[in-house]
């Protein structure tokens, strides 16, 4: 009897462990990395460097956005793209544009839409907070006096990350952060750095981002009917641009952005990324 009580015990700790370990794997599992390569010149060496950033995707607490991200990486959204800042917000911007053989160009990708997983539109998953190494997916707005969201905007975004440089607390809960740049990884965390010293010292060129075309609502995966331009702020001409009235939905309506640059060239993009 003791013997089979003895088996009995062991039998029920190795289902145990391996219960546990069932478990753990199945954590893992809803963490995606991405190996993003980049290209980024640094400033203090006097080069360019390729450098990979190592970036965690949390399915598990946003499993639509995730895999709406993972779809974009699969298609090469991603691939040529720069990064960019709109206005002085503490943030940078990946997505949209991209460096086509040293032009600054609109992505010829059009995402859909995905409904906003964060606690302002009623899921609970995704609380993360807007802080540095964040990853929030960017959305549109409704043109108004507070140029403010709505329900519906809440379900707009795309495929544009933002990152913020410094906590940004006004987002939290209003923006869905569905990964995390691995920091403590110390390749990630120098090209990270050397991503956000990019812009410093004017090292930038400013573009006009904005739409031309007629709004239609029903083409919500289509950039609303319209058609999205890059150019430089001193060729944009104020008269051709789409301009968004009422509750007309729009990524970007003429939007001055800036994008890094050395000697002419774009000095910080996305080489290609991959799951690792």
């Amino acid at each position: 009897m003791k013997r089979l009580t003895k088996i009995f015990v062991n039998l029920l700790a190795v289902l145990l462990v391996c219960t546990a370990c069932f478990g753990m794997m199945g954590c893992v599992k809803d963490i995606t990395t991405l190996e993003v390569n980049v290209k980024v010149y640094n400033q203090t060496e006097k080069e360019s460097q390729d450098l990979t950033l190592k970036v965690d995707l949390y399915g598990h607490l946003a499993p639509k956005t995730v895999d709406k991200i993972i779809s974009a990486v699969q298609l090469g959204y991603y691939n040529n793209t720069v990064f960019y800042k709109s206005g002085d917000r503490s943030q940078i911007f990946l997505g949209d544009i991209i460096d086509n053989n040293g032009e600054v160009a609109v992505s010829k990708y059009t995402m859909p839409t995905t409904d906003g997983e964060f606690e302002r539109n009623g899921v609970k998953g995704s609380n993360l907070l807007n802080q540095k190494g964040a990853i929030g997916l960017w959305r549109s707005w409704y043109e108004n006096d507070s140029f403010s969201t709505s329900d519906d905007a809440m379900n707009s975004g795309k495929a544009t990350w933002f990152m913020p440089t410094s906590p940004i607390t006004a987002y939290d809960n209003w923006f869905c952060v569905f990964a995390m740049i691995d920091l403590e990884d110390e390749e990630t965390a120098k090209a990270f750095d050397l991503i956000i010293n990019a812009f410093e010292d004017s090292n930038y060129e400013e573009y006009v981002l904005y739409y031309t075309g007629e709004y239609d609502a029903s083409k919500s995966n289509e950039n609303n009917g319209l058609t999205a331009h890059v150019v430089d702020s001193e060729s944009f001409d104020e008269k051709d641009y789409f301009e968004a009235k009422g509750n007309q939905l729009v990524c970007y309506n003429k939007q001055t952005i800036k994008v890094p640059t050395f000697d002419g060239e774009i000095s910080a993009k996305v080489v290609s990324i991959k799951v690792a």
